[in-house]
């Protein structure tokens, strides 16, 4: 199952891209649906290198869900894209879930795409519809925090 949503930013790409790419953000954007905890390592680095983290996700914060695979690259920028990070990620559950987010220029700011390729056998279609609204809940998010100046420390609820 593919996954898109797109959301354009009035910022540079260069100063959404310095920020999405810190780890902080992962909790940030996902607020209140889903929490990420850290297992291996035992703490995230401040900026997400190309490496494989182990996570503990929970559902509203409090609910466990699993452990999460979260493998990070930074692909090849094509003619079109600024930047891009990929990521990935698998779990017991979820066979795939490979996610990439693009940030490309545009006259007056920016656009963010997440494009995200999941498979988990019989459970796609409700992990699918979740992913779905999860990521258009990301974009939301990330709003606010073009909106507060990238100020982590600000509400995101």
């Amino acid at each position: 199952m593919n996954i898109d949503a797109s959301s354009h930013y009035p910022c540079t790409p260069d100063k959404l891209f310095q920020h999405i790419r810190m780890t902080k953000a992962l909790n940030y954007v996902s607020h209140p649906l889903l929490k990420f905890k850290p297992k291996t390592p035992k703490q995230l680095p401040e900026i997400w290198q190309e490496e494989t983290y182990w996570v503990s996700m929970y559902l509203f914060g409090f609910i466990p869900i699993g452990e999460q695979a979260i493998v990070i690259t930074y692909p090849e920028k094509g003619e079109d894209e600024k930047y891009a990070i990929r990521d990935n990620g698998f779990s017991s559950s979820v066979k795939r879930w490979d996610h990439t987010l693009t940030i490309t220029p545009t006259d007056n700011g920016c656009l963010y795409h997440d494009h995200m390729e999941l498979e988990a056998g019989i459970l796609t279609p409700i992990i699918g519809a979740f992913a779905n609204y999860f990521y258009k809940h990301r974009q939301r998010q990330i709003k606010k925090l073009v909106e507060n100046n990238f100020d982590f420390s600000l509400s995101n609820s």
